[in-house]
């Protein structure tokens, strides 16, 4: 008779430990500020919008429904078309304002761009505007040219218009002869990279390099550390594993290296602020890259410590 296997755990409680403080404290921050600020927000916005009335309103709360109802109410006479002609004369009146009309053309193409009935940026483009091989990616915030004074038409991706088109004659593709079969996007440069890693196990601990906390990438990440870390060369016969992985335009080899720790390399060690050494219990408890995570785990499970 085969006994029941145990339910697996859903989750990991993880202990506390007082080396890690710092990170807990910003990952508190991290959790708590935008709450604590969008809350503010809030706030502070409901208090400047309820005391607009005052001091004719004195009960709270009842500012903001008469925000909110005088908002209603102008939107709903601004639907009617003498009111429409009248907001329309008055806005022209602030276009023509020096100073004035960047501030209204700004906030009102603003506006209309998210809750107004031509909702702009929904529909992505790519512009060859430079030379011939450099595209721009942009939204299309309008297909009556004639705003812009290039004439009432545009031009789609793959889909031209060249007959009509107002500026067809600086147009790369047409000059090429070809504009149905653009963009033709250059192939991305991949560059071949390759790393050695150090494998060190050293009384149930695994050494491990932290990145710099100003880096760009990798930033307070842990990984196995480099070779060049320590000035280390080791030889194919201490080889573990090749790990393949790819960064933006990277396809990085790395190979991981068994390395037995004597004292002048665990004083090599000490020197280097960057790295550390982690109980092999307490991997959990630090943050690793994505890659490394799975490969530290196949190399603990093909070879426990």
């Amino acid at each position: 008779m085969t006994q029941p296997r145990p339910s697996p755990k859903l989750y990991h409680i993880r202990r506390f430990r007082l080396r890690y403080m710092g990170q807990y404290f910003l990952r508190g921050v991290l959790v708590i500020a935008p709450v604590f600020l969008t809350i503010a927000l809030l706030l502070w916005l409901f208090r400047k919008v309820d005391g607009l009335f005052s001091p004719q309103v004195t009960t709270p709360g009842l500012g903001v429904v008469c925000v909110l109802f005088a908002i209603i109410l102008i939107g709903w006479v601004s639907s009617f078309f003498i009111v429409r002609r009248i907001f329309g004369v008055f806005g022209q009146g602030m276009e023509k304002m020096p100073g004035v009309s960047f501030i209204y053309s700004s906030l009102r193409d603003f506006f209309e761009a998210f809750v107004g009935s031509k909702k702009r940026f929904t529909h992505s483009v790519l512009v060859n505007v430079f030379a011939e091989e450099v595209w721009t990616i942009g939204f299309l915030t309008d297909e009556e040219l004639e705003a812009f004074g290039l004439g009432a038409t545009v031009c789609f991706r793959q889909k031209p218009t060249c007959l009509v088109c107002p500026v067809a004659a600086f147009c790369a593709a047409r000059q090429a002869g070809d504009p149905e079969r653009v963009p033709r996007l250059k192939p991305k440069e991949i560059e071949q990279r390759t790393v050695t890693r150090l494998w060190c196990v050293d009384q149930g601990r695994l050494l491990l390099r932290r990145g710099h906390a100003q880096a760009k990438r990798l930033a307070g990440l842990h990984e196995l550390p480099e070779a060049a870390d320590l000035q280390l060369k080791p030889g194919p016969q201490s080889l573990l594993a090749t790990k393949r992985r790819a960064i933006t335009r990277f396809q990085i080899v790395e190979s991981i290296h068994a390395v037995a720790i004597t004292p002048a390399l665990r004083k090599k060690i000490s020197a280097e602020d960057f790295l550390e050494w982690v109980a092999l219990k307490e991997l959990d408890d630090v943050t690793l890259s994505g890659p490394h995570k799975r490969w530290i785990a196949e190399l603990l499970a093909k070879s426990p410590a």
